[in-house]
């Protein structure tokens, strides 16, 4: 999944390479991502999850919390179409990687994948899990 994260940061960079000049000033750039090749629609939830067990290695006083975002085959229909990050995180992307972007600039990237869609009925022994660590 690391490798799907970095083509997409990759795909992304290379569309705002390519922007004109003065475009960045736009507060609203046109950008997207391919879609998807496989079979299958995508829906995707997010998760905070606390563990009340353990506290947090840099805040000792408030509980270990980690937030995780679940991409998966989902049953097609309607749906509200999910972000593709949060504005808090985007403006971090775009700081760090010092794109021409305003703040919030990844939040208006198109997905494919629905917000909390149904999911897709496992068939058979198709069953994968990916594991994206210290992304949005």
């Amino acid at each position: 999944m690391t490798a799907i994260l970095g083509r997409t940061l990759a795909a992304l960079s290379i569309v705002v390479a390519t922007l004109p000049i003065g475009a960045a000033a736009d507060p609203t750039p046109a950008l997207s991502l391919p879609r998807p090749t496989g079979p299958y629609s995508v829906g995707t939830t997010g998760l905070h999850l606390t563990d009340a067990g353990r506290a947090d290695p840099w805040r000792p006083d408030v509980r270990r919390e980690l937030m995780v975002s679940l991409w998966y085959p989902s049953r097609p229909g309607p749906g509200t179409p999910a972000p593709c990050t949060t504005a808090a995180v985007s403006a971090r992307i775009v700081a760090a990687e010092g794109l021409p972007l305003p703040p919030d600039g990844l939040t208006t990237v198109a997905t494919y994948a629905r917000r909390d869609g149904p999911v897709r009925p496992p068939a058979g022994a198709d069953r994968r899990w990916c594991c994206r660590p210290g992304s949005a």
